[in-house]
C-alpha cells in the first residue's frame, strides 16, 4: 500500500473472437473492473458501465466500443443483445462514446502512471487509442469473469508454475499528484519484479 496511490485498475487482454449472428469484426476483448472506465475517462453513449454488482454476482455482461457496436449490430440497438466471446455468451449492457476525453499517458496527464508498457491512451475527435489498439473496437468484460472463463496455459517466459496462470497486461495507477508519478512507477515496478 502506497500512500500516494489513489486507485488501481488492472487490464487483462484476451485473444478471443467476438461474434453476433455470424458477424466477427476486428475487436479486442479486455477484462477490467468497474474503476477502469472512470480512470481512463471513458463515457457512455447508451446503457451503463460495468459495476460492482456485475463482479459480485458473476454476471455475463459486457460494454462495447461504438465502432464494434456498429459493425456487430449494423442498424440494431446493441443494448440487451447477446454476443459470443469465444465460447462464452454475454449480454451487452453499455455502448461507449466514440471519442475519449483525457489521457493515461503520464507525460501528458501528469497524474497517472501505467505499469506494463511505455505508451498511453490518447483521445481525439476521430476516436481513441488505448496503447496499440483502437478502443472503439474493444469489448469489456468483468475482470473475474474474463480470467475464470479464458484461462491460458503457461508459456516458457511466464514466471508462475501454475499452468492456468492468467496474465494482467497492465495496471493503470492514479496517484495524488504529478510529482508522485515517477515515484509510483518505480515503487510498483520493484514490487512486481520481486513478486513475479
Amino acid at each position: 500500500a502506497f500512500p500516494f496511490v489513489k486507485s488501481v485498475a488492472p487490464e487483462a487482454i484476451l485473444e478471443q473472437k467476438v461474434n453476433y449472428r455470424g458477424r466477427e469484426p476486428k475487436s479486442q476483448v479486455v477484462g477490467v473492473g468497474p474503476e477502469y472506465f472512470a480512470m481512463t475517462r471513458q463515457r457512455m453513449s447508451r446503457g451503463r458501465m460495468l459495476c460492482a454488482e456485475d463482479i459480485e454476482e458473476n454476471r455475463r455482461v459486457c460494454v462495447i466500443g461504438s465502432r464494434l457496436a456498429r459493425e456487430l449490430f449494423l442498424q440494431e440497438d446493441a443494448l440487451g443483445k447477446p454476443v459470443r466471446v469465444g465460447p462464452l455468451r454475454v449480454t451487452v449492457v453499455g455502448v461507449l462514446k466514440s471519442n475519449l476525453a483525457g489521457s493515461r499517458d503520464a507525460d501528458k496527464a501528469g497524474k497517472s502512471a501505467t505499469a506494463g508498457g511505455p505508451q498511453g491512451q490518447s483521445g481525439s475527435e476521430a476516436g481513441a487509442t488505448v496503447k496499440d489498439r483502437d478502443a472503439d473496437r474493444d469489448l469489456y468484460l468483468p475482470l473475474p469473469l474474463s480470467l475464470s472463463s479464458f484461462w491460458r496455459y503457461k508459456t516458457q517466459d511466464d514466471s508462475f508454475a501454475d499452468p492456468t496462470y492468467h496474465r494482467i497486461r497492465e495496471l493503470i495507477v492514479q496517484v495524488d499528484s504529478a510529482d508522485s508519478v515517477r515515484m509510483a512507477k518505480d515503487a510498483i515496478a520493484k514490487v512486481l519484479k520481486r513478486r513475479h
